[in-house]
């Protein structure tokens, strides 16, 4: 019998190239990053947020935000719920992308702000 063959994740993982002196997996394409991405939405069950994560970070590096921005909100669709890391990189995004609104935004959410009350009045150094 042959051993089964590699998952799409370690597939993914096995055909990327690794930056020297680190064990961590470079994307170089954001065209193999979408579909490893499509095609891990449609695994049952999901893989784990942290599996998503590490493709939304390798995009950041390559400076693709929107295309990470795009990726999250999938995620969130898909009933993925974000991590503290996942955050982070979005809220990096936004502030990448000048959307200092938006990554306040996902930051207030992020620390479970429902019991929040913002006044337009406010100044703004007490959000």
């Amino acid at each position: 019998m042959s051993p089964p063959s590699p998952t799409l994740i370690n597939a993914f993982l096995l055909q990327t190239t690794r930056e020297p002196g680190t064990s961590n997996p470079k994307i170089n394409y954001l065209d193999y990053a979408l579909k490893v991405f499509d095609e891990m939405l449609q695994r049952r069950p999901l893989p784990s947020v942290v599996r998503f994560t590490q493709i939304l970070s390798q995009l950041v590096k390559l400076e693709h935000y929107y295309a990470v921005i795009s990726l999250n909100r999938q995620m969130l669709l898909c009933r993925i719920a974000p991590d503290d890391y996942t955050l982070s990189i979005i809220i990096n995004c936004y502030c990448h992308l000048n959307h200092m609104g938006f990554s306040r935004l996902a930051y207030l959410s992020w620390h479970n702000s429902s019991n929040w009350v913002v006044n337009q009045m406010s100044p703004p150094s007490t959000l």
